[in-house]
């Protein structure tokens, strides 16, 4: 049913953002999002395409979590909490985005409502799968009375299933933390800042989202293909090490006002940008890596692209 419902909503919501598309050229001109954040009116066109964009990544999210769920195989009371609270907070976020055109900032609340059940359905699968985890690697290593150092061993050993979990945990630190903070603190930090400052934030904010649901979904398409051994463990601990560096650096330079002056902020931006160049650069080696690996081992005689293959259409 929730991935029903999330198919959906992104039916519907595919249509609040063809209006505009259809008025594009002919009464609608292109524009960025953060750039009309401080403008006191904004068109109907306009809002319907910021409505679009936040319920589309959304809903992105919502489907790997759902995909997510299926790979730990998510069951049990958590399960029967997540569920629900993933099916009426989906509903409710898109029902908020809907009504971002008629209603802007009631409709604003409507989604943070609807934000807040999706997330503790996150919360649920991370307890579910952290413990899960946790099991399975003792089972393996055949402990029955574990200490701290065995379990969190047994959490991490495979970086490919411990990263998807712990990107929803650390997507509170760089995402969600700042973007709860920016709204409640709006008028009486924010928008006293250079607009230029505040726009970064924006920008940022979705970028990390975006990136971080890209991590996850490498994790995830890795396993399906059968990365195993030190390539698993390489792999994996670049993408999650490499971009966890990069976002912390970002949210720094994000929130840089508020603990330094623009005059002072020179050493600091030239730090934050070259670990987030490094932290990038490594899981764009890493992905660079794997996909060339998957495009050699693709037409080997015994490769994927053989055995997926019928005989005849090969012989042909």
């Amino acid at each position: 049913m929730a991935f029903f419902v999330m198919a959906l909503c992104t039916l519907g919501s595919v249509i609040v953002g063809a209006i505009p598309g259809s008025y594009f050229g002919n009464g609608f001109e292109s524009f960025l999002a953060e750039n009309v954040i401080r403008e006191p009116h904004k068109t109907d066109l306009q809002l319907a395409v910021i409505g679009h964009l936040h319920i589309m990544l959304v809903l992105i999210a919502v489907a790997l979590f759902l995909i997510v769920s299926r790979w730990f195989d998510f069951k049990g009371i958590w399960h029967k909490l997540a569920m629900p609270l993933t099916i009426w907070g989906t509903l409710t976020i898109t029902l908020g985005a809907w009504l971002v055109v008629p209603f802007e900032t009631i409709a604003h609340y409507i989604i943070y409502v609807g934000s807040t059940m999706v997330m503790l359905a996150a919360l649920f699968l991370v307890i579910f799968g952290f413990r899960k985890l946790v099991g399975e690697g003792l089972a393996e290593r055949g402990i029955t009375r574990a200490g701290f150092g065995d379990k969190m061993r047994a959490l991490v050993r495979d970086p490919l299933k411990f990263g998807a979990l712990w990107q929803m945990v650390y997507m509170n630190f760089t995402t969600s933390g700042p973007g709860i903070f920016m709204a409640v603190e709006l008028d009486k930090i924010i928008r006293k800042w250079q607009f230029r400052d505040e726009r970064i934030i924006l920008t940022g904010h979705w970028h990390m989202l975006s990136a971080i649901i890209a991590t996850i979904i490498l994790f995830y398409f890795a396993d399906q293909v059968g990365l195993k051994g030190k390539a698993r463990q390489i792999f994996g601990w670049a993408i999650l090490v490499g971009s966890d560096v990069a976002f912390a650096a970002v949210d720094i330079f994000e929130l840089k006002r508020l603990f330094i002056t623009q005059a002072a902020q020179q050493p600091l931006v030239d730090w934050t940008m070259l670990f987030a160049d490094l932290g990038l650069g490594t899981v764009m080696l890493a992905l660079a890596v794997f996909m060339v690996w998957r495009w050699v081992d693709l037409f080997r005689s015994n490769g994927p692209l053989k055995k997926d293959t019928p005989a005849q259409e090969v012989t042909r």
